[in-house]
């Protein structure tokens, strides 16, 4: 019962300990127990600290529990600092892995910070099924930054075999529409 007891030592840290005490038990926290789930999904929720909400959502993606995909896409859509934002999307995907392509949509149309975004299209690459990476790579390719573009493109240019140059979309969607 030690990593029983060890646990719960770290909810009670989590829940009702200080600033310091919550960030040097998410600092420790390790592979997460299940049981911290609540704990963790109040922190990235509403924790005054980016960085202590950053972490929780990370602890979060290392659970892998369905029912946290709430408080994380709230975390994805509302939260003002780009690093929450972002470390909310990973955990999503690695929750819901190859069905993450409504929260990647979500991210290449509506966030602000092209890191953001690239991290969109890196997720795309490593979990989503080869129809729907397409259709979030042109997503990418008509993005307003060059750098999205780009990865876009290097991302599509990697999975067709096709060349075409970044700023040209109109000739990528000519062109995925016979790789499709």
């Amino acid at each position: 019962m030690p990593g029983d007891r060890k646990a719960r030592r770290m909810q009670r840290r989590l829940e009702s300990g200080t600033a310091d005490e919550r960030l040097d038990t998410l600092r420790k926290i390790g592979d997460p127990p299940s049981r911290l789930r609540p704990a963790l999904e109040d922190i990235t929720s509403r924790d005054p600290n980016p960085v202590a909400r950053a972490m929780a959502a990370d602890s979060l993606g290392d659970i892998k529990d369905p029912q946290s995909i709430d408080r994380l896409r709230y975390a994805l859509r509302r939260d003002t600092e780009p690093f929450v934002r972002r470390r909310a999307l990973i955990s999503l995907a690695a929750i819901k892995h190859g069905d993450s392509g409504s929260d990647l949509e979500y991210v290449l149309d509506n966030d602000p910070k092209p890191l953001l975004r690239i991290t969109a299209l890196d997720i795309a690459a490593g979990v989503m099924p080869r129809n729907q990476r397409l259709r979030i790579f042109q997503m990418g390719i008509n993005d307003r930054t060059e750098a999205v573009r780009l990865v876009a493109y290097l991302h599509l240019r990697a999975i067709t075999g096709i060349d075409i140059s970044p700023d040209a979309a109109g000739r990528w969607r000519e062109a995925l529409e016979n790789v499709k």
